[in-house]
């Protein structure tokens, strides 16, 4: 019996491997039909949005909240189901789309504005969980924070939003572009300081190979190591370094020295599973651990004993 649920199991891990974007579609669809009630007032025909859940569709006819009128909002079928919690919780408060329709707009503050681009597979879920949830709140006072891996500037602004000095290090200049809008749509262009590279085993020019969308070929950036980007804005330790680099982080932390890592009084270090390299590394440093489920992640908060 436990022979055959253990094969049953290894069938249905596999199926779903080679199936991952029907899986997706499905439990999209299952989590639209569970809140259909919570949704209503934004959803003008359940099925109508079912079907483009699983034709894929990169847009969505949706009635936002407090208008009476539809409208056709370019969006992921990922980012679907975040947009309507954000609407439906009220903060941050959905403030409309750009004049060229590519991108939703939403109020930080008074005068302090964020930009999302609604086709890009997971921007506005990291958007929900940076602001919304504020799964990177840390019992800490922000002085300075490095951001490895900053991507669309989401934890940059959260960040300088409570007062800290920021230097966010992003290899992509197709998102760095964007992060350095929203920085000074947030008012914090001050504050967080863009450095184009990649986290790297050595200060030179590495292959980046650029996550889709728009595809594209790979491409040469600067890499930094920790102690160089230290370094490049004369700092000699900060508050905390959030790390968000796609799967470099479990080659580059045994190379870390004990002094570097202690030259962060805390780590936030956002992983796709668990990895225990990285857990005992921070343990042996002097580091007390504690995680986050986030959106499709595990996020590992290390704050020095």
């Amino acid at each position: 019996m436990l022979h055959s649920l253990s094969k049953d199991f290894l069938f249905l891990s596999r199926w779903a491997g080679k199936h991952e974007n029907l899986v997706r579609r499905a439990l999209f669809s299952l989590a639209l039909l569970k809140n259909r009630r919570r949704f209503q007032d934004y959803i003008p025909s359940l099925w109508l949005t079912m079907r483009e859940i699983w034709a894929q569709s990169s847009s969505f006819r949706l009635k936002p909240p407090g208008q009476m009128q539809e409208e056709v909002y370019p969006l992921s079928p990922s980012n679907l189901l975040p947009l309507l919690y954000l609407w439906k919780r009220g903060y941050p408060e959905f403030h409309g789309m750009t004049p060229d329709r590519t991108a939703l707009v939403w109020k930080l503050l008074p005068q302090r504005y964020f930009l999302t681009r609604g086709e890009f597979s997971w921007e506005v879920s990291s958007f929900y969980e940076v602001f919304a949830e504020e799964c990177y709140k840390i019992d800490l006072k922000l002085k300075r924070v490095i951001d490895i891996g900053a991507y669309n500037g989401d934890t940059s602004v959260y960040f300088a939003l409570q007062g800290a000095e920021v230097v966010a290090l992003e290899p992509d200049p197709f998102h760095e572009t964007i992060g350095l809008r929203n920085t000074e749509l947030a008012g914090c262009q001050g504050q967080v300081q863009w450095i184009a590279g990649a986290w790297a085993p050595q200060k030179e020019q590495i292959l980046f190979y650029p996550p889709p969308p728009p595809i594209r070929s790979p491409f040469l950036v600067q890499g930094y190591r920790l102690e160089d980007i230290l370094s490049e804005v004369g700092w000699s330790s900060v508050s905390l370094t959030k790390v968000a680099c796609e799967g470099c982080e479990a080659l580059l932390f045994p190379h870390l020295s004990d002094e570097l890592l202690r030259a962060s009084q805390a780590w936030m270090i956002r992983l796709e599973k668990k990895c225990r390299i990285i857990e005992e590394k921070l343990s042996k440093s002097g580091f007390e651990i504690h995680q986050r489920s986030v959106y499709g992640a595990v996020l590992i908060i290390a704050i020095q004993k």
